[in-house]
């Protein structure tokens, strides 16, 4: 909760995850923290995988706020790094 207490009492305008720090946190408390990032006034940018196994609240917040969404079919490079 450390970054959402930054958030709060400095100016930083956002904040960047990748997928890596929410592979070892309980599915319950990736729906916590989702739901504090979405009451945020600041934006926050995030690198999430496996979708299914969070909440159908959780899923919706991500979907509804999504700027791009990719998957095996959908790079965001044209060069498959995976290759």
């Amino acid at each position: 909760m450390l970054d959402i207490c930054i958030f709060d009492l400095t100016p930083l305008p956002i904040l960047i995850h990748d997928s890596v720090l929410f592979k070892n946190v309980e599915n319950s408390v990736v729906d916590n923290i989702i739901e504090l990032y979405d009451e945020q006034r600041k934006q926050t940018f995030i690198s999430i995988d496996e979708l299914n196994k969070y909440s159908s609240t959780t899923q919706e917040i991500l979907f509804t706020h999504s700027v791009i969404q990719l998957s095996k079919d959908k790079l965001l490079f044209d060069k498959d790094w995976r290759a």
